[in-house]
Formats: C-alpha cells, structure tokens, sequence
C-alpha cells in the first residue's frame, strides 16, 4: 500500500498542489521553501484520524494557520488522495453453487474541503462548513483462482466495480456503481444504504469516524483501515538522551524521545536483536553492543559500547547525538510498523561518509514501506537519485510548488555532462 497521489489546496504556504509519490521520495529545496509544510500535511490527516478535525486544526494553532495566510478564508481547503491498496480475497458467487471469485482493491481515492467562515479570522478559530466528504474504492474481479496462481496474474478480468460513500450533512450515503449483473453475481446492490445518525457530527469528518473503517467498506470488502497512520520523525537526541520511563508508548514517538524503552523490548528477543545489532553495526561500525539500563524507579537509560572503549558503557548523556540519532533511524525503519515513514532531516550529526549506507537503508525498506525524506544535506541528494527527487521551491507569488528535477530539460543535459546532482543543488541549479 502506498500513497500515490496528493492534491491540496489552500493549506500552509500551499495554493494549488498535484503531486505524484514513488516508493522513495526525497525533499530538497531552500529554508521557508515549504518542506516542513508539505509534512504537515500527512501530521494533519494523523491528527485528524487520532484526535479529531477540531483537535486537529487546534493542532495546526487555529484555522488561520491551517490556511494559506495569504489566500485565507476567501478558498476552501481541500486535501484529496489516492491510495494504492494492496488487497485481495475470494468471496462466493450468488449465481453458481460454491463458485467463488477473486476481488481485488485496486485503489482508493479519499478527499474533503473545509469551508472556513471568513467573519472568523481568529488565530485560534476553530468554525468550519464541511462541504464535501467522500471516498471512492475501485475493485477488479477475476474468476476462481487455486491457491498456487500468482497473485500478480490472476487471469482474464471480468469486469470492475467501484464503491462510493459521502456525506450529505450527518447522512452517510453509499453505493455500488459498475455493470449489474457483476453487482448482482457478487451478492451486492447497488445503494448499499443510508446512515443517519449522531455518528457524523456536522463539524466533524468520516475520517475520524470510530465506525469509518466498517461503514465504509460495504460488504464487499472486508474490514481495513484506509487511512493508514503515517510514522513520522523528527529525532530529538537531547530527548533519548535522558532517563526514560519504562512505561512509555509501545510505538517509537516523533523525536524518539521513548527511544530506551522501545529498545529494551527489540533487545529483549533474541532473533530481533541480532538484526537491530547487525543493522546499526553497518550504519556505524564503531559500535560493539547496545544495552538499556534499566533503574529500579522503572526508568531505564540506553548505552552502548564503542570498539575504541573495550567493554566500557557509554551511556546516553555521553553518546554523540548522531549516533543516537542513526540508532533511532534504525529502530523506525526496521521495526516500526507504519507503512508510510516520514523523516524530516534524518542527516543532521552524521558524517556525509555514512549518507550512502543510510540512503541504501531507506531504499531497501521503500520496497516494503514508502519513504519520505526531507534534507539540505548534499550527500543525500547525492545518493538518493535524481528519480527520486522532488523539489520544493517557492513562485513568483510565494507560494510553494513541487516539481521534479528528472523531469527538467537543462537539468538532463547537466547530468549527461557529469555534472553532478549533488552539485547541481549546492549550485542552486535544480530550478533552471
């Protein structure tokens, strides 16, 4: 599953964004370019989903912030993506006798627009009109397969169905739309039925809906969560510097601030301490072993142990924060759950030497999970590819853009002449 598509309008230092996401995507671009802003846009929609949008917009210092300052209320704001799915299953035919059929999830299109009164300009303004709220899924389906087919060649399509849900106020609505007989061989109709009820208050999305996973996958699909929450990290190594409590989150928090902890519990099986301990020794060959101290007031404290100091203990006040910074990188790559990771700067305090074994890291997890970087740090740009890249820049009117440096006419002619990329950034180029 990854996030393929992001349209946004009117929110931060963004006007109008349309932009497409690989596996691996790499920000670069000047300070106050909108890097940060393009994050928070995934930290808003987690927000949403774990808080609420009222939270969420408090979240973001009030709906004057949310906003583009200088577009402000005179627009909404509207926040559209499409996500690859990666879902497949049988279900039993209504026409033949333990027929069964392969379905699967295509792709799923989520989206809203927020219409901000404009007599409320409050910094900490938090009134809004809901004006749309919907999501579309898109399903392929195939005839009966045995268990041994390839799941990439399920044979000869039979046709495609897509599901609908929106709100009309606190009404949801849903519907299958797609050839009738397809609908009615797989036991569906084609107005899948109405919710009316308390559980969609009108300043409130279905994406925080308790009920929005069950609600909206009609019969047809089974149960998942569509949004799915995004990992994101920021690493504060002052943070993971301190005593920790052992009582902390199961999920390493952004600044890794609960770094000793989740560590103790990767150190406490035998097989994933052996990967963490292969994974950070190639990041960092220096290291020899990593342990947390764990105190009898159930606070704990990590340390290491370098090949320069024998067996010593380093403990965290005396760790570089590069290197704790590299270790937490490591943890949330490896094992942290989330199929979207977001780091923001994951370059600061490690030496350019190390760039290429982390870039090498992060694409090796990006066949898996989909990466996000930002980074000023040309050794990243060196080694991430110029494929990868997405440049962050501000327009005539100072709004942020988006736009790939691999796409740029002078941009291939530079690279045909070695000229590097890495070289191309330091020199300011990349927008030519």
């Amino acid at each position: 599953m990854a996030i393929r598509r992001l349209k946004v309008s009117n929110f931060r230092s963004f006007n109008e964004l349309d932009v497409e996401l690989g596996d691996f995507n790499v920000l670069i671009g000047a300070n106050a370019s909108g890097k940060s802003n393009f994050v928070e846009i995934f930290r808003f929609l987690r927000d949403i989903r774990k808080e609420g949008l009222r939270d969420a917009v408090a979240l973001q210092r009030g709906s004057r912030y949310v906003q583009n300052l200088r577009i402000g209320a005179t627009e909404p704001l509207t926040l559209d993506i499409t996500d690859e799915q990666d879902v497949a299953y049988e279900v039993m035919s209504t026409h033949e006798e333990e027929a069964r059929h392969f379905v699967r999830v295509n792709e799923m299109n989520y989206g809203f627009s927020l219409d901000f009164p404009a007599n409320d300009r409050g910094p900490h303004a938090d009134n809004w009109n809901i004006q749309r709220d919907s999501i579309v899924r898109e399903f392929s389906v195939y005839p009966s397969r045995a268990r041994d087919d390839n799941r990439e060649n399920p044979g000869k399509l039979i046709g495609t169905l897509e599901f609908s849900a929106w709100r009309e106020k606190n009404i949801l609505k849903r519907e299958y739309r797609g050839d009738p007989f397809l609908i009615e061989l797989l036991g569906q109709k084609e107005d899948v039925g109405h919710f009316d009820s308390g559980l969609f208050p009108m300043d409130s999305l279905l994406l925080e809906s308790r009920l929005f996973t069950y609600l909206l996958t009609g019969k047809l699909a089974p149960p998942f969560s569509t949004i799915r929450d995004p990992g994101i990290f920021r690493t504060d190594a002052r943070a993971s510097q301190r005593t920790q409590t052992m009582r902390a989150s199961a999920a390493l928090t952004e600044s890794a601030s609960n770094l000793a902890p989740i560590l103790d519990r990767i150190l406490s099986n035998k097989n994933s301490r052996k990967t963490l301990l292969s994974l950070v020794k190639y990041l960092l060959p220096f290291i020899n072993d990593i342990g947390v101290q764990n105190q009898t007031d159930e606070s704990s404290s990590l340390y290491v142990k370098e090949a320069f100091t024998d067996e010593t203990r380093l403990y965290a006040d005396m760790i570089s924060e590069g290197t704790i910074a590299a270790i937490a990188l490591v943890v949330a790559l490896y094992f942290e759950e989330n199929p979207l990771l977001i780091f923001e700067d994951p370059d600061r305090g490690m030496h350019p030497k190390l760039m290429s074994r982390m870039v090498e890291m992060m694409k090796e997890v990006s066949k898996d999970k989909q990466i996000i970087v930002t980074t000023h740090h040309p050794e990243m740009v060196r080694y991430a590819g110029v494929e990868n890249l997405l440049l962050v820049s501000r327009d005539e009117d100072g709004f942020s853009q988006i736009s790939r440096p691999a796409d740029k006419t002078m941009v291939k002619r530079f690279l045909e002449n070695d000229i590097g990329i890495d070289e191309l950034y330091v020199d300011d180029l990349l927008e030519v």
